[in-house]
């Protein structure tokens, strides 16, 4: 049964129609409310290039066989809730407009469910949904050209949606999706995707405490996910933004851990810079050879300028000197007789306690910035 290219102006019902045959909507144009609840498609159902600029309902249809929304165009609201879909579902290159809804509540499908090229500037919900073998949003090689990226401006939720597999490689979502509750029971590929940290509009007109409780399910829900997938890069950088997100109600709830997440992220991110560890320990092995110089300073009346106390050589230099050597935690560059130098050159025979207890100080930032840093380095080279 063909309908290619009819437009329907106003209300059309194929409510509890039955299609024993292939069924072709393809560029058709929807432009009133269109009602295909409890139909039934036998064979293969196409709505290739369709438009649906009205209200459209595919609630409780049976689709015994392929379903084909490729490069269909949702300009209202459209809704597969509670369908039963036994063969795949493909939806590359598909377009929900601002303002439009493109709707799976409870759905049920047997197959795979491709979402290859899509652009969803309206809303993309998922939610209580049975996916089959596998739901694909992005790209599934690397020899697809590049349009075909999934990208999505609007808000997408897939909230409680169980699949056998997902597939995000090369997605992109200008807004912070909602996979809340998902399930997968096998591997997730999340190669180059990206993720917005803008909330959707919904969430960010959510009070403050529930708008960071919203915000912070949904990140620990891609952290999981990239965790299942053994993703080191994508965990971190999630685990970085759920603690953003959770942080007005731990400054509320926990608020020594809310100070101790702070610094986290001014020393390194949250695991994910390579350079601010770097950037940390130089400055503290510059400080602290000037609280060195400053120290050998205040321990003589006369002492020199530059010149050592017991030996030749630039205090300055010495400083330098007995800084790094605390901050090199494994101290293998420096020998001890380079030690003893610097020593001697500052404070002759014996160093000041305060000196001492500050060359520990060094040591333990310094082992934790390079903790941080080797961190960082296994995030960023995803070294699973």
């Amino acid at each position: 049964m063909y309908f290619e290219f009819a437009k329907f102006f106003s209300s059309v019902s194929f409510g509890s129609s039955e299609f024993e045959r292939n069924a072709s909507f393809a560029s058709c144009q929807f432009r009133g409310e269109t009602d295909f609840t409890e139909a039934r498609f036998l064979q293969i159902a196409r709505f290739d290039n369709a438009e649906f600029l009205g209200k459209t309902s595919f609630d409780f249809a049976q689709f015994q066989n392929e379903l084909w929304f490729e490069r269909a165009m949702f300009g209202g609201q459209v809704s597969l809730s509670r369908a039963e879909i036994v063969g795949p579902v493909w939806f590359d290159s598909a377009t929900v407009k601002e303002g439009g809804t493109l709707t799976f509540n409870f759905t049920s499908t047997e197959g795979r469910v491709e979402i290859r090229g899509a652009k969803i500037n309206g809303k993309l919900e998922i939610k209580f949904s049975e996916i089959g073998e596998a739901l694909v949003i992005g790209f599934s090689s690397f020899n697809e050209l590049i349009r075909k990226k999934f990208t999505a401006a609007g808000s997408v939720s897939l909230r409680h949606t169980h699949t056998k597999r997902l597939v995000m490689e090369g997605a992109k979502f200008d807004r912070v999706p909602d996979f809340v509750g998902m399930h997968v029971d096998g591997p997730v590929e999340l190669d180059f995707v990206e993720i917005g940290e803008e909330p959707p509009e919904d969430v960010r007109k959510l009070p403050p405490r529930e708008r960071a409780a919203e915000l912070t399910a949904r990140w620990r829900a891609l952290k999981r996910l990239a965790e299942q997938g053994r993703h080191h890069y994508y965990t971190a950088l999630f685990a970085r933004n759920e603690t953003r997100a959770r942080e007005p109600l731990d400054r509320e709830q926990r608020p020594l851990a809310a100070r101790v997440g702070r610094i986290y992220g001014a020393l390194s991110d949250y695991g994910l810079s390579l350079w601010r560890p770097w950037a940390w320990w130089s400055g503290a092995v510059v400080v602290c050879a000037v609280l060195y110089w400053v120290a050998y300073w205040l321990s003589w009346d006369h002492a020199p300028f530059l010149g050592c106390i017991a030996d030749e050589g630039s205090t300055v230099g010495a400083a330098l000197w007995r800084s790094l050597r605390s901050a090199l935690v494994f101290g293998g560059a420096f020998t001890a007789a380079d030690f003893d130098w610097a020593r001697a050159c500052l404070f002759g025979a014996s160093e000041p306690w305060p000196v001492t207890l500050l060359g520990i100080v060094q040591s333990v930032f310094s082992a934790v910035l390079l903790f941080l840093f080797l961190l960082a380095v296994r995030n960023h080279f995803r070294i699973r």
